[in-house]
């Protein structure tokens, strides 16, 4: 078996919106898989659950957390409760963190709070990050499903938007509103942002998924567009299952989860080049 060498990337860390505003396309199993893909790779990584179900809270954290437990919500209110550092715990594994959201109330209630501030809402989360930086060597940020001030913040916070998506209709249709908001986000808060994917999920090789990624992803983003067919994760339950059980991809016995844990690692490798990280 090939062995691969870690990657050394430059600090500061390089900050990725895992983000479409449509839900069920696969943005928490991305997250997860990456932030394994990026740990066996050698990097430092903290993972932020922006998303009120908390879902990548339950997937990563070490150990149970209750809902009294203080999250990123509070790191991120108007009147801060605890910095970033002081809420972060302990992943399943070894070398990344969690910033959590325990409570399933919290970050909506916060959202809401944040939003009849008079100065900086759309800063919360860029400041709460800005001094853990020089500690990671990838941020990833998994959000709501929805154009929200909870999406705009991981946005403002971030260098890059990685889009999540499906081959299908539905899918593939909110593309442009997502676009919108990252070019309203570019032009207004962080012109260092930037777009980069589609990471496609469930693929099928059938007629519908091979039209909608031939004539409506790549043409929307060209060359950049992530669609050779080793860049496309297919439709299988057991990457979902993975999640849920608590594994990496690598650490499958069937062969092709190690080829798909390999095609996670080459979307971090090309995350952080196009960063200029590496």
């Amino acid at each position: 078996m090939q062995v691969l060498q870690p990657l050394r990337p430059t600090r500061p860390a390089l900050v990725c919106a895992v983000c479409n505003q449509k839900g069920g396309v696969g943005k928490t199993t991305s997250t997860y898989h990456l932030t394994r893909a990026a740990v066996v790779a050698g990097l430092r990584v903290l993972a932020v659950d922006l998303d009120p179900q908390g879902n990548l809270t339950s997937a990563l954290s070490a150990e149970p957390l209750s809902t009294e437990t203080p999250g990123v919500a509070h790191a991120i209110a108007p009147e801060v409760e605890y910095a970033l550092d002081q809420v972060i715990v302990p992943t399943i594994w070894k070398n990344a963190d969690l910033a959590p959201t325990p409570s399933l109330d919290d970050l909506a209630t916060v959202e809401t709070r944040v939003a009849a501030t008079t100065f900086g809402r759309e800063q919360r989360l860029a400041v709460a990050l800005q001094p853990l930086l020089g500690d990671y060597d990838l941020v990833l940020i998994d959000n709501t499903p929805a154009l929200g001030l909870l999406l705009i913040n991981a946005l403002v916070a971030a260098d890059q938007a990685l889009i999540v998506t499906q081959p299908e209709q539905w899918s593939a249709d909110g593309l442009a509103e997502l676009h919108r908001t990252i070019d309203l986000v570019r032009q207004y808060h962080n012109d260092r942002l930037q777009p980069i994917g589609p990471l496609i999920n469930g693929y099928r090789r059938c007629a519908q998924h091979e039209r909608i990624i031939h004539e409506e992803l790549i043409p929307h983003y060209g060359e950049a567009a992530w669609a050779r067919p080793d860049e496309i994760i297919p439709l299988r339950t057991d990457v979902v299952g993975y999640l849920q059980a608590g594994l990496g991809l690598d650490e499958g016995r069937e062969a092709w989860m190690r080829l798909l844990a390999e095609t996670y690692r080459r979307f971090v490798v090309r995350m952080l080049t196009a960063g200029g990280r590496l």
